[in-house]
């Protein structure tokens, strides 16, 4: 289309000829949000200040004859992230059908004195003109994502009755609510819980910068008038890799790693960000910080962002991807010992594994929780065992770990490297112990398939997508066994970390000793200081609550007695043994598609999983007791 004017959901949003404001709304209404109607006329619609022919008649075409409009401006300036400019042109409202020519031109030309001073005397700009239906509002409101005063994590709105108009003018007092507080009984008159939700996703598809968004209700429902950066300077948060409170974080990473043995898979991670950031239509990744401390690695993201953003790519993977076709190219570049791209292969599918479960959940939500967990358990399990499953039974059967440590020369807990082959004696000799001449189980997870799908009346839909979970857990679960042989390939660090990494939504920045230091002061041993101590309740095994003593565990070779609740960093299928003999299982990281998460619901079990900081808040030999309901642990 030559003639410069184009609906939103046909803007192509690199354009240079549209602005800032008609970029935005073109990018939320293809991004499925619920934009009010409409359609920018670009600067290449004028010649010499003047609408050309086709312009006009395209704009008439494209207007309802029965409907008013909004006709603003949209600079090549606005809505920026240093500068907004907010105000600077002209904007009219409830605006008819034969006014909207005139209308045009009046945006075009409002090159005003007060512009001109807002770009401090430079005459720089050139402005394009949005045409949008009117929504006729019963309450009009302005939200942050982020509080523009004191730069706090937290979503702020503030609503009048009507029009916007006498919000953003000041006219009119407007009702302030801060959304991240308790909202059950606020007399709000809208569903406040759709905002925060629009809010988050937006705040997601810009790369977690700082969003204002304009917003109107009209008959129960939220329409998105308009998003931009916010532009009040809260860079002091930003400086400080500001991610939120603690209790707001993700947390995961193993529980044993060094840098050098994770160098492949942070430059593998940073190439797929990139790669993420430079395709409009892939999921955006979300502020990350990770730190090295202590031989321990630990991930964190904003729990609401990161779950956003897996669960986009669970849907973008589903409709995307083959993953036979994933799985068989990740083994070609494994077998090449080519690292880096092995690991950049395999990120798509892990991210999608993280957000598999909060989708499929939706899927299933016909069925009761329980019904859902037993469903998604039988299928969030490999067909055949699961490698470490594998060595604990094939040690077992050999009773004799020095033969293991031939076999399997690299294996170690965790990520730390084998120095000799001492390494793996010792740990198949711990293991034995552990397992005290006890075959593990190997459960017949097809029979179990089988029989759900027999009882339950699944639709195709859904077991496609069960199916896609099978196939991402034995996924994963191959590239767990190749990350730890391949780390006898590591002589050097493919990537320039070794305390700690900062993704601020574009780019990258390496941490110093120092900086690190700091952060995990921060995020970690200060939530433990506090003594808060809540995660998310992976399993209830049908207990509201339950008590016990507590023993505190570093790797899976510890002797632990029948009937403790174990406390742990995190578990592997090395834990299982363990977790056979426990009361409940308590983690610092992990989620509820983790290992941990996923034993225990099998075996119901009752889990914590994702305090962060338990295992140092929590002391061997405490009692304590786990509410089951909320999350909580208390002593």
């Amino acid at each position: 289309m030559n003639n410069g004017v184009y609906k939103f959901k046909d803007v192509d949003i690199n354009s240079k000829h549209i602005g800032g404001k008609a970029k935005n709304l073109a990018i939320l209404t293809q991004k499925g949000f619920p934009v009010p109607d409409g359609f920018v006329v670009s600067t290449k619609a004028f010649k010499n200040n003047e609408l050309i022919k086709e312009s006009i008649e395209e704009i008439e075409r494209l207007i309802d004859k029965d409907c008013l409009y909004a006709v603003r401006s949209s600079a090549m300036v606005e809505d920026a992230i240093n500068e907004s400019w907010a105000g600077q042109f002209e904007s009219y409202l409830n605006v008819k059908p034969k006014e909207i020519i005139d209308k045009i031109y009046e945006c075009y030309n409002s090159k005003k004195d007060r512009v001109i001073s807002y770009a401090n005397g430079e005459d720089v700009f050139d402005i394009a003109v949005v045409v949008q239906k009117m929504v006729s509002a019963e309450y009009a409101g302005v939200a942050f994502s982020k509080n523009p005063v004191n730069g706090k994590n937290e979503i702020i709105t503030e609503y009048v009755k009507g029009l916007g108009e006498g919000l953003v003018s000041g006219k009119k007092d407007p009702v302030q609510i801060i959304i991240n507080d308790d909202l059950k009984n606020t007399n709000i008159p809208f569903e406040i819980k759709k905002l925060k939700d629009y809010i988050l996703k937006i705040v997601s598809v810009y790369n977690d910068v700082p969003q204002d968004i304009e917003y109107a209700v009209s008959d129960g429902k939220i329409y998105i008038l308009q998003s931009r950066p916010i532009t009040t300077d809260i860079s002091n948060d930003e400086k400080t890799m500001e991610l939120g409170s603690p209790e707001d974080l993700f947390y995961w990473g193993p529980s044993k790693a060094e840098s050098i043995y994770m160098s492949d898979f942070f430059e593998g991670m940073e190439k797929f960000f990139d790669m993420l950031n430079k395709n409009y239509d892939m999921p955006k990744p979300p502020i990350t910080l990770c730190l090295f401390s202590n031989h321990q690695m630990v991930w964190l993201n904003r729990t609401d962002v990161f779950s956003n953003f897996v669960k986009e790519m669970f849907l973008y993977y589903e409709k995307n991807v083959d993953v036979d076709e994933d799985i068989n190219q990740w083994k070609e570049l494994k077998n090449k010992k080519d690292l880096v791209k092995a690991f950049y292969q395999t990120e798509m599918a892990e991210f999608a594994l993280y957000g598999a479960e909060g989708e499929i959940f939706e899927r299933l939500s016909r069925f009761e929780d329980k019904v859902k967990r037993d469903i998604l358990t039988v299928f969030a399990t490999p067909e055949d065992e699961t490698f470490l499953n594998r060595l604990d039974r094939e040690l077992a059967e050999a009773n004799d770990y020095k033969k293991m440590a031939k076999l399997y020369p690299w294996i170690c807990d965790g990520y730390g490297g084998v120095k000799s082959l001492k390494d793996a004696e010792d740990y198949f000799r711990e293991r034995a112990k552990v397992l005290n001449g006890e075959i593990p189980d190997k459960i017949n997870y097809a029979k179990k398939r089988k029989e759900l799908l027999s009882k339950y009346d699944l639709g195709e839909e859904e077991l496609k997508s069960l199916e896609l979970l099978k196939k991402l857990v034995k996924y994963m679960d191959d590239r767990k066994e190749w990350m730890m042989s391949s780390r006898k390939d590591i002589k050097k660090s493919f990537s320039k970390i070794n305390y700690g990494w900062y993704f601020d939504g574009k780019d990258s920045k390496y941490l110093t000793k120092d900086e690190t230091d700091k952060l995990f002061d921060r995020y970690v041993l200060f939530q433990s200081a506090t003594g808060v101590l809540k995660g998310m309740v992976a399993s209830s095994g049908n207990y509201h609550f339950i008590s016990g003593e507590v023993v505190v565990i570093t790797d899976s070779t510890t002797q632990v007695d029948e009937g403790k609740i174990i406390v742990c960093p995190m578990t592997s299928p090395s834990y299982v043994p363990l977790m056979r003999k426990a009361k409940a299982i308590v983690t610092d990281h992990g989620g509820a598609m983790s290992h941990a998460a996923i034993v225990a619901r099998e075996f119901g079990l009752p889990a914590i999983v994702g305090t962060k900081t338990a295992t140092k808040t929590l002391k061997s030999g405490e009692e304590v007791m786990l509410n089951l309901l909320t999350g909580e642990i208390v002593k």
